[in-house]
């Protein structure tokens, strides 16, 4: 899962902490998950995955022909 979520991060070209601004954690608690010193729970998940645009089971939304545009979970 982190790794699709670094290959995500990769394509958008944002680091740890963009991606702690996009999802609204705290950039400690990302570091943490990347380190895996810490477990993410879902809500976390969800955030992360709506910020980087990837669906929860990790399909790029663009990829995606669902009827789902996109969720938030703040």
């Amino acid at each position: 899962t982190l790794k699709r979520i670094q290959e995500r991060m990769d394509e958008f070209g944002i680091n740890k902490a963009k991606l702690a601004e996009k999802s609204g954690i705290n950039k400690g608690t990302i570091s943490k998950y990347f380190a895996e010193t810490q477990e993410m729970g879902l809500k976390n998940y969800f955030k992360i995955c709506g910020a980087l645009e990837l669906r929860p089971y990790l399909i790029p939304a663009e990829l995606d022909n669902n009827q789902i545009v996109r969720t938030f979970f703040n």
